[in-house]
């Protein structure tokens, strides 16, 4: 099952690029990271780069990009508890 995620997913590379020998890096997050990494990685022709903790890259990429768009607005909002969760979702992922 691997095999074949890893076999479309080199294909899709194809389409956009031409052939995966023109990517330089793939950046795998979530947590299907690791397992994937090794079934695309297994032939050589694509190098593979996993962040730590893949888990939670994409929320904490989504998370500085919010920052970087709306400022500290994020935290501003509708009661007292609601500022103080969003913040310490916000700096938790930020770390």
């Amino acid at each position: 099952m691997l095999q074949r995620a890893a076999a479309n997913i080199k294909g899709f590379i194809g389409s956009l690029w031409g052939t995966e020998g023109d990517l330089e890096l793939l950046v795998l997050t979530g947590g299907g990271a690791q397992l994937l990494s090794t079934a695309l990685d297994g032939d050589g022709t694509v190098s593979v780069y996993i962040p730590h903790d893949p888990v939670l890259a994409n929320a904490r990429g989504f998370c500085k990009y919010a920052k970087r768009i709306y400022g500290n607005k994020a935290e501003e909002g509708d009661g007292a508890q609601a500022g103080r969760h969003r913040r310490v979702l916000l700096n938790r992922l930020s770390d």
